[in-house]
């Protein structure tokens, strides 16, 4: 029987996901990616001026990924860094971004329990993973060695993690508002 046999309603009892519905998620989890980009920018820019600063743009795409998925945890990755490259960041984070969201939805798919330590273990890949290309690139193009990249980006780590709480508070109320097959 298909779903406007049925009433309109699927197997569950839910009514299917239409085109709509899709574009209003997304749209509620671009809005969810505003407080970060305000934060980011022009809170945490000025307050960790000489400190390694928290990176929140990975965090959110962890979040995406391991709650929708790999294609659009790929997606949204694009999309996120896209928008850290407008605020000032080199290119290479679109493609990080784009992968550690690929990682992200790939990881859930194969066990990773979709919960805050899991949350938290995959950010903690996926910022060390991506903090390793980068120092890759700074030593390869002679910027600096490994003695003066490794504390900052230890740092870096260590302080987005602390973000991470509030990181995934948020995206875990609008998964559960929109994520998946609910509706907006």
């Amino acid at each position: 029987m298909t779903a406007r046999a049925a009433g309109g309603k699927r197997k569950g009892g839910r009514a299917p996901v239409t085109t709509q519905d899709q574009v209003k998620k997304w749209i509620v989890y671009a809005l969810a990616l505003l407080p970060l980009c305000l934060l980011d920018q022009y809170i945490l820019g000025r307050i960790f001026l000489q400190l390694p600063a928290p990176l929140l743009y990975p965090l959110a795409v962890a979040a995406v990924g391991l709650w929708e998925g790999p294609f659009a945890g790929s997606l949204y990755g694009l999309g996120t860094g896209a928008v850290w490259w407008l605020g000032g960041e080199s290119s290479l984070v679109i493609l990080l971004l784009c992968l550690a969201g690929l990682a992200a939805g790939v990881a859930a798919n194969n066990g990773l329990r979709p919960n805050f330590f899991g949350y938290l273990l995959l950010c903690l890949a996926l910022l060390l993973a991506g903090d390793a290309v980068r120092c890759a690139v700074w030593m390869a193009i002679g910027a600096a060695g490994p003695g003066a990249l490794l504390p900052v980006m230890g740092g870096e780590v260590l302080c987005s993690l602390l973000f991470a709480v509030p990181v995934y508070l948020l995206y875990r109320v609008v998964w559960r508002r929109v994520g998946g097959t609910r509706l907006a």
